[in-house]
């Protein structure tokens, strides 16, 4: 298959095409166990900085609700408000995303990041059910009050549609799963 080398404790293998391939050696015997190589730095730290700028985003929003500062509710002034609802989402994705990048051997942080995909998908989920009955689950301004009248928006408080649905396929994107049916659909919820 091609040439074998390692790297501390990481075991790459080279395919004929140049390829690296391998995962995470024991540190005994040097056998392969069956988990994922581990990722390269640039790419965690990619992770990371949308995690934080995403999470940043919902805080300001968040911020101009708790304040009543109508710049802060909005990402540009022709917009409507970002709904009290979709920047927690907006917290919550951002800190999955930012907990779960390099979290594979740290169980806490790991627990913690599929916790806020968890409420990233349940957000996403019970705002599309409200849209789908007609009827509020009392969700829509837990956080916040919001007149509905002030943006021009249907239902006082309520994310978009378009949003909610993105936040149900953002929360599964981000729990990704450990079988290879929860992997595929983790996969395509982040298409």
């Amino acid at each position: 298959a091609g040439k074998m080398g390692t790297l501390g404790t990481v075991a790459i293998a080279r395919t004929p095409t140049g390829q690296q391939e391998g995962g995470r050696e024991a540190r005994r015997g040097g056998q392969r166990d069956a988990s994922p190589p581990l990722a390269p730095r640039w790419a965690l730290l990619i992770a990371r900085t949308a995690g934080v700028l995403v999470a940043v985003i919902g805080l300001v929003a968040l911020t101009g609700w708790a304040l009543d500062l109508p710049v802060l509710k909005r990402l540009h002034p022709s917009f409507v408000t970002m709904k009290a609802n979709a920047a927690a989402g907006f917290v919550f994705s951002g800190l999955a995303l930012v907990l779960s990048a390099g979290a594979q051997r740290r169980e806490p942080l790991r627990r913690t990041a599929e916790f806020c995909a968890v409420v990233v998908t349940l957000l996403g989920l019970a705002t599309l059910t409200e849209y789908a009955l007609g009827r509020s689950l009392g969700i829509d301004e837990l956080l916040v009050r919001d007149d509905v009248q002030a943006d021009g928006t249907t239902y006082s408080g309520r994310m978009a549609v378009n949003a909610a649905l993105a936040f149900s396929l953002i929360g599964v994107g981000l729990l990704g799963g450990k079988g290879v049916l929860a992997r595929r659909l983790s996969d395509a919820a982040c298409v």
